[in-house]
């Protein structure tokens, strides 16, 4: 059985995945700098204010300062949670656009399974020049939501990819 690593050759997937996670993670430590930057500059901005403040403020005062300090605690936690959910949806996005790429080399082609077959040997036969079927059997089962490629059943109606 061919698997990702072939006599010290990684396959094209695999570089294509880590040529992507690189982007994501450089485009990531990009945001987050800007952002660490940001919140820097802003929290000392915030740390001045209040050291005014307390050189002004009497004790009885102190209540309102506690008040404002945890006012300014959620707006951090809400807006690092509006980044979390921006950096969620980039990736998707990424991921997405990954899939399109991969599925533009291969036609979808619908099978009826007949007796002894099994999944690899159906797609070997539909990508005969196919270097590792891993990649194309990986994009077949992400057109075949809820099928078990173990037990394919005689007669049985399944997407695979055939090479363009």
């Amino acid at each position: 059985m061919k698997g990702i690593y072939e006599k010290g050759v990684i396959s094209n997937r695999k570089i294509r995945e880590e040529l992507i996670m690189e982007q994501i993670i450089n485009n990531l430590q990009n945001e987050g700098n800007k952002i660490v930057t940001s919140m820097t500059q802003g929290i000392q901005k915030i740390s001045d204010f209040f050291k005014m403040v307390y050189r002004r403020m009497k004790w009885k005062n102190l209540s309102i300062l506690l008040f404002f300090l945890a006012g300014f605690g959620y707006g951090i936690y809400t807006a690092s949670s509006e980044i979390y959910v921006q950096v969620k949806h980039w990736m998707n996005v990424q991921e997405v656009n990954t899939q399109k790429k991969a599925y533009s080399n291969y036609n979808k082609v619908q099978v009826v399974i007949n007796p002894g077959e099994t999944a690899w040997s159906i797609q070997r036969q539909l990508t005969p020049n196919e270097h590792n079927l891993q990649d194309a059997i990986t994009l077949t089962t992400g057109l075949n939501k809820g099928i078990d490629f173990g037990h394919l059943q005689p007669g049985q109606i399944v997407y695979f990819v055939k090479a363009k």
